[in-house]
Formats: C-alpha cells, sequence, structure tokens
C-alpha cells in the first residue's frame, strides 16, 4: 500500500506493454522484411523497424525506472514515530505494568494515505495495533465493512459489531478489536484475551 510498491507495481505493469510491443515488433519486423524484400525495398523496413526499437528501449527505460525508483521508496518510505508524534494505546494504558520494548513504523501510500503500526512486548504479553488513515470517512468505512467478512485478518473466527466497532472473537474469547473513527480504521490485536476493563479502556481511549 506504500507509494513506493504502487510505483513498482506501475513499473512491472509498463514492462509487460513493452514485452507485449516486443513481441509485435518481432512479428513486425519479420512480416515486413519478407514483404519488402519481394519489392526490393528493404531500406525502407530497416529504418521502420528501428524507429520501432527505438520506442521499445525508451518503453522499457521507463519500466525499469519507475520499477527501481519504486523499490528505493519503498525502502526509505517506513520511519518510526513516538506516541507523542501519533497517539497510540499502550500496554500499561492496560494495566500491563512491566518492563517492555517497542517498535512502531508509519507508511504512506496511494490508496491508504498514511498507516501507524506499533508493537509493544513484554516477557509475557504483546499488543499490536496498526491503524489507517484513509482520505475520507466512506473509504474508512469501506475498509471497515472488509473487515466484518474477514475476522482472521485480527485473529477471530467470529465477530459482534457494535456501533462502529468489531469485537473479534476466537471461540468464546475476545482477542481483538476494529474499531472505526471518523477517516481512521483501527485496528488492536493483543497477544492476551481481552476483558471488559480492557475493552472499555481500549473504546474510552480512541473515542
Amino acid at each position: 500500500m506504500s507509494y513506493g510498491i504502487t510505483i513498482a507495481y506501475i513499473g512491472v505493469i509498463i514492462l509487460l506493454i513493452s514485452s507485449a510491443f516486443r513481441n509485435y515488433l518481432n512479428f513486425y519486423g519479420m512480416t515486413s522484411f519478407h514483404s519488402k524484400i519481394k519489392k526490393m525495398t528493404p531500406h525502407f523496413q530497416t529504418k521502420k523497424t528501428s524507429s520501432l526499437r527505438k520506442i521499445y528501449f525508451s518503453i522499457l527505460s521507463i519500466s525499469l525506472i519507475f520499477i527501481c525508483s519504486g523499490l528505493i521508496e519503498d525502502t526509505f518510505n517506513p520511519k518510526q514515530f513516538t506516541s507523542l508524534d501519533h497517539p497510540f494505546i499502550t500496554l500499561q494504558d492496560l494495566g500491563i505494568n512491566q518492563k517492555s520494548e517497542l517498535s512502531t513504523q508509519k507508511y504512506s501510500g496511494f490508496v491508504v494515505p498514511h498507516s501507524y503500526i506499533s508493537l509493544e512486548e513484554t516477557e509475557n504479553d504483546a499488543l499490536y495495533i496498526k491503524e489507517y488513515q484513509l482520505s475520507s470517512h466512506q473509504n474508512a468505512i469501506n475498509l471497515f465493512n472488509e473487515f466484518k467478512i474477514t475476522p482472521s485478518k485480527y485473529g477471530a473466527n467470529k465477530i459482534d459489531e457494535n456501533n462502529n466497532m468489531i469485537l473479534g472473537y476466537y471461540n468464546q474469547d475476545i482477542v481483538s478489536i476494529v474499531i472505526l473513527k471518523n477517516k481512521s480504521v483501527i485496528m488492536i490485536i493483543p497477544s492476551f484475551t481481552l476483558n471488559s476493563e480492557n475493552i472499555t479502556k481500549i473504546v474510552d481511549f480512541y473515542k
């Protein structure tokens, strides 16, 4: 979903177009050559084919530039952020006060303008959060609706939806929460089963 991978995909598409053009060029060159040689005017065919080859190599060069620049951009796209840059709920907010390690990354892209990922881990517990910031509330609703039909994306095998919030269940345990808020969709997945107190704290934090 990042800018880089999207640019790389565009490059791949152009590369496929150039491959198709190359096949056409080979076919055209052979048929045209046989046609012109019969008329004893091979020079015109060679000049025409040369022009087409220049077009092919131009398209090929453009596709490689897109692919390389996309991969480079995607490599440098992820950046770290802190709770001061972008607030997110922590294990301490949920009453777990053990020493933890935190890793964060934020991305930018065409489909999802901004996405924020945090993973906080203690010796026994972990908390994974991913927030998608969309360009409009309707896009956020569309993504939220997609999550309704794919609970496996957040570790659940059934769901309960209530007031712009999805509770993800694995059998009888609540294992994840997905929240729709304005232009954002927030997915919270802990390594532990959520209780009513945890859910209230999460809802209060993001609502």
